[in-house]
Formats: C-alpha cells, structure tokens, sequence
C-alpha cells in the first residue's frame, strides 16, 4: 500500500511539471560568437551575434526572426560586438552597436558606417570601456593606458562620453553594468577584484569567442588571478549574467 501511495504522488507530481517549450535554435559557425541578448529600447529587445571573419552583426526580434544584418566598415577585425541597441548612440530608431577592444574601439550606425572611433598611439598601449548609468542618463567611459616610447613612461586617463541618444539602462543593467559592480583594476597584469556584494556567487571567466575560461564558487568580494591568462579582453558572469569585462595585458 505504501508502495502505492508513494507511486501515485509521483504521478501527481510528475503531471504537475511545468513543460519546456523549445522556440528556436540558432547555429553558429566558428567565426561567430555567442548569441547575446540585448535591449533596443525601452519596449524592445532583441537577440544578436557577430561574425568576426565577415564583420557582420546580425540582429533578431524576441520571435526569431531577423530584423537586420549589418555589414560594419571597419579596417580591423574583432571577436565581438556589444551593447545593440535603437537611441543610445544615435536619436533615431536605427540599430547602432560598439565593436572594439584593447586597440579600437567602433560605434558603428545601421549602415555600416562607422560614427565614432577611438583607438591608442602603439601596441604597447591599451584601452577598454564601460556603458555607466548615471542620475543624468547613460554615459560611455573609455580608459587609455598609454604608453610613451620616448620616456618609456605610462599614463591613465578615462574619458566620459555624453551620448546623443536618450536611452536610459534600467535599473538590471545599472546594476549590473554601473560603477559598483566594475573589476578593477583594469586592465589587469596579474589580478583583478571582482565585486560581488557579499553573497555566494558563480564566477564565469569567458574570453570575447564566448569560450568559457574558468569557472568556480565565490562569496564576497573575490580577488582572481589573471596571470595564466593571455593578452586581451575578457567577459566575467555572476551566476549565469553579465557582469562586467576587463583587459589582459
């Protein structure tokens, strides 16, 4: 009889599950990276990824299915785009997005064109950025770590971009993307501190292919060790979301 019992409580429970409904399957080939989610604006999100070979970002809606493919004109080749989105770098409802990093860095309109660059003196110099949420709008950061040939000398400097588009973060990507959750510092020589509010957390290391790096549980603040890691800029996750990158140098 318990037997019996046992077995129809696990019917019930069973028949109670809730069923996983599969949308859509997108794949990839290796020249493109991860399948990244973004908000276009405030009503509007899309899915998006990037072909590193053809320099090509293709953008779909929250039904799968494609709004635009855009071919960026741009002299060199990266491994991801980033931050898709309708009026945060333009006032208009084109698609513009941002490709770059450590060398470069592009704002690129809907045509391919390019509307912003910025890039260092030589290759022993750095940059990387940060979208920030701010009480007067979003905000774009660049940081330059500079190095002078002649005097053998390096400089920091951060410069803060107003943006001609009015699109606010919410307060998800404030949080996530915002000044208190940055690594630092950054770029990186042989650590960098991950902020992580104090509660256990899931660190997730990838590298800009979306190839996962490193993986392991951490509570608090956490200081990781950067120094098995080859040159360039990385994406770290807390507990499965974006949560900020930094630079390998």
């Amino acid at each position: 009889m318990k037997n019996k019992l046992l077995f129809l409580l696990f019917l019930l429970t069973a028949s109670g599950a809730i069923a996983q409904t599969l949308e859509n399957t997108y794949s990839l080939s290796a020249d493109e990276s991860t399948l990244t989610n973004h908000r276009l604006s405030s009503t509007e999100t899309a899915y998006a990824h990037w072909n590193a070979k053809a320099k090509t970002l293709s953008v779909y809606n929250t039904a799968h299915a494609l709004i635009k493919t855009i071919v960026a004109a741009i002299p060199d080749t990266f491994s991801v785009a980033s931050d898709v989105s309708r009026k945060l770098f333009n006032n208009n409802d084109s698609i513009e997005f941002i490709v770059g990093y450590a060398r470069a860095l592009y704002i690129i309109n809907e045509d391919g064109s390019v509307k912003f660059q910025e890039g260092v003196p030589n290759n022993k110099s750095t940059l990387y950025y940060q979208m920030l949420s701010t009480d007067l709008g979003t905000k774009l950061m660049i940081g330059h770590k500079d190095y002078d040939t002649a005097s053998k000398t390096t400089a920091y400097s951060y410069k803060i971009y107003d943006l001609e588009g009015d699109l606010v973060l919410g307060k998800k990507e404030a949080d996530l993307k915002g000044a208190k959750r940055n690594g630092y510092p950054n770029p990186s020589m042989s650590y960098i501190v991950i902020p992580n509010q104090g509660t256990q957390s899931v660190l997730s290391i990838y590298s800009m292919n979306g190839q996962l790096i490193d993986e392991l549980k951490i509570t608090g603040d956490y200081t990781y060790n950067t120094t098995a890691l080859r040159f360039g800029m990385y994406i770290y996750n807390l507990n499965g979301e974006y949560a900020g990158k930094f630079v390998k140098e």
